[in-house]
C-alpha cells in the first residue's frame, strides 16, 4: 500500500526523526481498511498515534521501572514487532535480554524455543516479549518463572489460541492457566487477555484451519459483515458463532470473566482484513513458504490495529 509523505508535515511527538513520517502515514491508512467500522474510525485522527504513544507510555511509568509483558504465541510474537516498530524512535534499535539470569531466561525458553527479549523505552520503561504456545506451558514454564521478573506495576498481556485446534484441547490449556492464575492470584502482575484472532482459511465456513492441501489457498472473507459500532452480523446460523468471536474466544471469556481479567478484544475488527495474511505476500512466500497461509498477518495490518485498541483500553482506565 502506497502512501505519499508531506514532508512539510510536523511530527506530532518528540524525540523526532527520519521514520517519524512514515510511522504516522502508515497508521493513517490503518481508519482505511475495507470493513473498518465508522466508530472506531472518527477516533483514529491524525493525532491518535500521539496519543496512543503517551498513553502507552505513561501506563509503563506510573510507577519505575514498569514492564509490559506480551506473551504468547507466534501471533503475539508478530504484535511484538508491530510494538517494536510503533516505538522505534524511543529504542536505540537493540533487543535486550528479559533478565541477566541464563538460567532462568533458559526456563521460560523452555516453552516457546524463542529467546525472549526487551526493547528499553525512556522513564525506564520496558516492552518485552515472551513466547508460550499453549496454556500449559504458560502454567508451567512461563508464569512461576516470568513472576520473578514483575512487579505490582507491570503489566501482562496474554493469549494462546490459534496453535489449539479442538475445543477439549483448548479447553484443558485454559483450565490448566485458570487453576494456576486461582492459586498464585495475590502474587500476579496485572493482566490483560488478548482474544484470539480470526482465520480466513478457505476449505472451513469459518476460517479456521482444518488440514493442509491442494485447495488450502487462497485467503477468503468470512460471510459476516461489521456495523458501525463494531458489531457482528451474518444470516447464516453456521456463521453465528462468528458473531460471538468463534469457538475459542467462546471459551476463554467465560474463564477472564470468572477470574476478573480485562480482554483486549481484538476479534471484531480483525474479521474483515482477510487480504492482509501472508498469502499476499509474495517475499513471504519465497522463503520457502509455498503459498504463505491465512494465520499470520503482513505489516501494516492488524497488528497496527491492536496498537490503537491497547491504547484505547489503558486510556479507558485513566
Amino acid at each position: 500500500m502506497n502512501v505519499a509523505l508531506n514532508k512539510s508535515d510536523e511530527p506530532c511527538r518528540t524525540p523526532s526523526g527520519a521514520h517519524t513520517l512514515e510511522l504516522e502515514k502508515a497508521a493513517s491508512v490503518v481508519p482505511k481498511f475495507p470493513g473498518w467500522s465508522e466508530a472506531f474510525a472518527e477516533h483514529a485522527d491524525e493525532d491518535a498515534l500521539c496519543r496512543t504513544h503517551g498513553t502507552v507510555r505513561a501506563g509503563l511509568s506510573k510507577t519505575r521501572p514498569s514492564y509490559l509483558r506480551l506473551i504468547g504465541d507466534s501471533i503475539t510474537q508478530e504484535f511484538m514487532h508491530a510494538m517494536e516498530c510503533f516505538f522505534v524512535e524511543f529504542w536505540d534499535l537493540t533487543r535486550l535480554p528479559i533478565s541477566s539470569n541464563e538460567n532462568l531466561i533458559d526456563r521460560v525458553k523452555e516453552a516457546g524455543k524463542v529467546d525472549p527479549w526487551c526493547i528499553h523505552l525512556p522513564g525506564k520503561a520496558r516492552i518485552c516479549h515472551i513466547r508460550c504456545n499453549n496454556g500449559h506451558d504458560l502454567a508451567v514454564h512461563i508464569l512461576p518463572n516470568a513472576r520473578s521478573l514483575s512487579s505490582s506495576a507491570d503489566i501482562w498481556l496474554l493469549n494462546f489460541a490459534v496453535w489449539l485446534n479442538k475445543a477439549e484441547d483448548y479447553t484443558s490449556h485454559l483450565q490448566a492457566f485458570k487453576e494456576y492464575y486461582e492459586r498464585n492470584e495475590q502474587d500476579m502482575p496485572f493482566i490483560i487477555w488478548r482474544d484470539g484472532s480470526p482465520q480466513h482459511f478457505p476449505k472451513s465456513a469459518t476460517g479456521d484451519f482444518e488440514s493442509w492441501g491442494p485447495d488450502h489457498f487462497p485467503c477468503k472473507p468470512l460471510d459476516v459483515s461489521l456495523d458501525s459500532k463494531d458489531h457482528l452480523h451474518t444470516q447464516d446460523a453456521a456463521l453465528q458463532i462468528l458473531t460471538e468471536g468463534g469457538w475459542r474466544n467462546k471459551l476463554a471469556a467465560p474463564v477472564m470473566d470468572s477470574l476478573g481479567i480485562p480482554v483486549l478484544a481484538t476479534w471484531n475488527q480483525s474479521v474483515p482484513l482477510w487480504q492482509w495474511h501472508h498469502h499476499y505476500n509474495p517475499h513471504w512466500a519465497h522463503q520457502g513458504y509455498g503459498n504463505g497461509e491465512c494465520t499470520h498477518s503482513c505489516h501494516p495490518s492488524v497488528y497496527q490495529l491492536w496498537v490503537y485498541q491497547l491504547y484505547a483500553l489503558l486510556d479507558s482506565w485513566h
